[in-house]
């Protein structure tokens, strides 16, 4: 015999609850506050400007680069348009000579950087830190 037009399911309403249940655990798991960030760093492209580059303390900034010094790093924030960057630091703790041909030399770079970011858009600050290892080009002259 059919059920009734216009009664519940049970079938239906108990895969309805299962479904709400999954939804509201894999909500509950998920970090707001997560956001991803990506990170360049700007060097000089010959050889020879770039072989006398040493370790050490090297500028920072929370946006595209642009016409920046060797060894610049930028650290974008994904939903974070133009921060403003604070107490930012920007480490090189090694450059390593990787291989070197007629056309270029590869190296390998490795650092670590941290700062405060906050959004042009509301009080929000992130604090940000991490490193990061690299391998970067350079051609001959």
């Amino acid at each position: 015999m059919p059920r009734p037009k216009g009664s519940v399911n049970k079938i239906t309403s108990e895969i309805k609850e299962k479904i709400a249940d999954l939804v509201s655990n894999v909500f509950e798991t998920l970090d707001p506050n997560t956001r991803f960030y990506s990170a360049d760093i700007l060097h000089n492209d010959l050889t020879s400007d770039f072989e006398d580059t040493s370790v050490g303390s090297y500028a920072i900034k929370g946006d595209y680069l642009d016409n920046d010094c060797n060894l610049t790093l930028s650290v974008t924030l994904s939903d974070y348009g133009s921060p403003v960057l604070s107490n930012g630091t920007h480490n090189v703790t090694s450059i390593n000579l990787i291989s070197s041909s007629t056309n270029e030399t590869i190296w390998s770079i490795e650092g670590n950087f941290s700062g405060t970011y906050s959004s042009q858009f509301n009080d929000e600050t992130v604090s940000l830190s991490g490193s990061y290892r690299n391998v970067l080009y350079t051609y001959q002259d």
